[in-house]
């Protein structure tokens, strides 16, 4: 049985900042599988996927830089 959620069911973050904060929190909570069932259901409620693409891709991005910089100075 589902529950119907309303707009006071999922605070939104009042300013941009704290918007993508809380996005890049979640992002890093889902990555390492510790993500909250409320927090992953007020995620799924955005209007748009784009801020977690965009979040996924430069965390990917910062990662292989990373790998290729930690490989360069080993080798």
């Amino acid at each position: 049985m589902a529950i119907a959620k309303t707009k006071a069911d999922t605070p939104e973050p009042k300013n941009n900042m704290s918007r993508w904060l809380s996005l890049l929190g979640s992002a890093a909570a889902a990555a390492f599988g510790v993500q909250s069932r409320k927090k992953l259901e007020a995620d799924f409620a955005q209007k748009s996927p784009l801020p977690f693409v965009l979040i996924g891709i430069i965390g990917t991005a910062l990662l292989v830089i990373t790998l290729v910089l930690i490989t360069r100075a080993v080798i």
